[in-house]
C-alpha cells in the first residue's frame, strides 16, 4: 500500500497544472517534480530505495529540494543540512464508514467557493509549519483553480463559526487519499478530527484510502479503519 500513496500523492501534485507543478523526470522508480511557487524541487518514490538515482539527483543540486519515501528505505540525500520527518503511512480498504456524531458547534463543508478554499488553505498551512510555506501567500498551496481538477475534494470544519480543521482528498481513479488533515492548534481535543476524516471518507466509500498520519493521528486513522503499512521519510533541505 505503500506505492498506493506514492502513486496518489504523485498524481495530486501533477492534477494541481503544469503552472503549479512541472514534470522533470518520470520513470517506474520515482517522479521528479519542479515546484516554483512552493521554491523547491520534490521527489516522490514509487518504489523502495536506498539511494537516489543519479538522474534524479542532477535535478536537487543546489536548489531547496523534498523526497517522499513511502516506504522509508531511502537514506538522506547528500546535501547538507538535511531534516528528516518521519510519518505513519496508513490503509484502509473500501468499506462503510462509521459516521462520528454530530456536534451542533461544528459546521462541516466542502470546499466550493474562493473564500473558503483561502479559509482551508490557510488552515492547513498554519496546522503543518513543516510545510515550510510561510510566509502564507494565498494560493502558493492549493491554486485558485484547484476546485475544478477532478477528484480532489477540499474539506473545511468551522467551530462557531471560525476555521477548525481542515484537509484534501484525492481520487486517482484506483484509491482516495488523504492528505493535509489539521486540526489547528487551539481547537484541538474536541474530535473534530475524527469528525472531518469520516465525513471526507464518505464521499468514496467504494474506494481504498491511503494517508500519511501524525503519530497522535494513528489512533483516530485505526477507529476509522485505518492499518499503519509503512513509516515514511520526508527528506528536506534548504
Amino acid at each position: 500500500m505503500p506505492e498506493s500513496y506514492a502513486a496518489n500523492t504523485a498524481a495530486l501534485w501533477i492534477a494541481l497544472g503544469h503552472t503549479h507543478t512541472e514534470v522533470l523526470h518520470d520513470s517506474p522508480e520515482l517522479v521528479v517534480l519542479s515546484q516554483p511557487r512552493l521554491g523547491l524541487v520534490r521527489v516522490v518514490t514509487r518504489r523502495p530505495l536506498r539511494e537516489l538515482p543519479a538522474a534524479a539527483r542532477a535535478f536537487l543540486d543546489a536548489k531547496a529540494g523534498l523526497v517522499d519515501d513511502p516506504f522509508g528505505t531511502l537514506h538522506p540525500p547528500g546535501s547538507t543540512g538535511v531534516r528528516t520527518v518521519r510519518r505513519p503511512i496508513m490503509a484502509r480498504p473500501p468499506m462503510p464508514v462509521r459516521r462520528a456524531p454530530e456536534k451542533a458547534d461544528l459546521e462541516f463543508l466542502r470546499v466550493t467557493g474562493p473564500e473558503e478554499l483561502r479559509e482551508a488553505e490557510n488552515v492547513i498551512v498554519h496546522g503543518f509549519p513543516h510545510l515550510d510555506l510561510w510566509p502564507p501567500v494565498p494560493g502558493r498551496l492549493l491554486p485558485a483553480d484547484a476546485l475544478a481538477v477532478p477528484g480532489l475534494r477540499v474539506w473545511l470544519v468551522r467551530r462557531q463559526r471560525v476555521p477548525a480543521a481542515a484537509c484534501c482528498t484525492y481520487d486517482d481513479g484506483a484509491t482516495v487519499g488523504v492528505h493535509w488533515l489539521v486540526t489547528l492548534p487551539e481547537q484541538r481535543g474536541r474530535g473534530i478530527a475524527r469528525l472531518l476524516l469520516s465525513r471526507a471518507l464518505a464521499d468514496r466509500p467504494d474506494r481504498g484510502a491511503v494517508a500519511a498520519a501524525s503519530p497522535e493521528g494513528l489512533a483516530v486513522g485505526a477507529d476509522l479503519g485505518f492499518d499503519k503499512v509503512s513509516e515514511a521519510r520526508w527528506h528536506t533541505w534548504r
